[in-house]
């Protein structure tokens, strides 16, 4: 473990009074559980693929943007950095 992460245990530690094994064990069981929710996700959308049941990519775009995950400019200028990192990318 490094120092930095050593550190922030330590003061995870005497700010909560929780020992450090209990907030390794709860860290350990977060990461887990995401992991495992993660794997459960792709595995359900490989098998819509494989079923056929897609949804075209504006449609994608549009629910979130409905759902409040971001606006359309937002999603339009994180679209310009992507493109313009992969092109810096591909010219290296």
């Amino acid at each position: 473990m490094d120092e930095r992460t050593k550190a922030e245990l330590a003061s995870l530690v005497e700010a909560t009074g929780r020992s450090m094994n209990y907030l390794l064990n709860e860290a350990i069981e977060q990461y887990l559980n995401r992991q495992a929710w993660q794997v459960r996700r792709v595995e359900q959308a490989l098998t819509s693929v494989e079923a056929g049941r897609l949804m075209p990519h504006d449609e994608v775009v549009a629910n979130f943007a409905r759902d409040g995950l971001f606006t359309q400019e937002e999603y339009d200028e994180e679209l310009r950095e992507a493109h313009d990192e992969m092109t810096r990318l591909a010219g290296s």
